[in-house]
């Protein structure tokens, strides 16, 4: 017991002993044994390394809302845009509607191909990215300047530029026929 309480008061005297000074010449690289971290480098000053980085950003197109029927489909209630190296992504949320709490939300693209004869929704020109009971969406912005994603029944990979939320009233449904 005796020998743990010394070991403890010398470890506390060490430590305050050296509480407060600095290291001692550049104490972080790896001729210092330090092999899990590197020295970061300050490259603000480089001119030509933040031009690069600044060009080498991908310039992206938002979606749009889809404005077909705006009885029938509404405008996301949000849309974010993430970048992930080159790449660029956009989350699209729908919430369930507050009048039909209990019927399904669908997200909804306009679609460059015609309707597909095995979807009824009554909406021409729109495909159904997902649907839920409050749903999200991620949809990722291609090398053609359009946003893709996989369709909800065919599981194709479509091209779209607007979005919409809709919600099923009885009159007008998405059906897989």
């Amino acid at each position: 017991m005796h020998h743990l309480l010394v070991l403890l008061v010398f470890c506390v005297s060490l430590c305050l002993a050296n509480y407060g000074a600095a290291p001692s010449g550049n104490s972080y690289g790896q001729q210092y044994g330090n092999t899990y971290g590197g020295l970061y480098e300050d490259d603000s000053y480089d001119s030509h390394s933040r031009e690069h980085r600044h060009h080498k950003k991908k310039h992206y197109r938002k979606l749009d809302s889809l404005n077909i029927d705006p009885t029938k489909i509404t405008a996301p209630d949000s849309i974010e845009y993430y970048r992930d190296g080159d790449d660029v992504f956009a989350i699209i949320r729908c919430k369930p509607d507050a009048a039909n709490p209990n019927k399904l939300v669908w997200i909804l693209a306009d679609s460059e191909d015609p309707a597909n004869p095995k979807i009824s929704n009554n909406i021409p020109k729109t495909i159904p990215l997902a649907s839920g009971f409050g749903v999200s969406y991620v949809a990722k912005y291609g090398k053609n300047k359009m946003w893709t994603g996989v369709d909800f029944f065919d599981y194709k990979l479509r091209k779209f530029t607007k979005v919409g939320c809709f919600t099923g009233d009885g009159k007008a449904t998405i059906g897989y026929i």
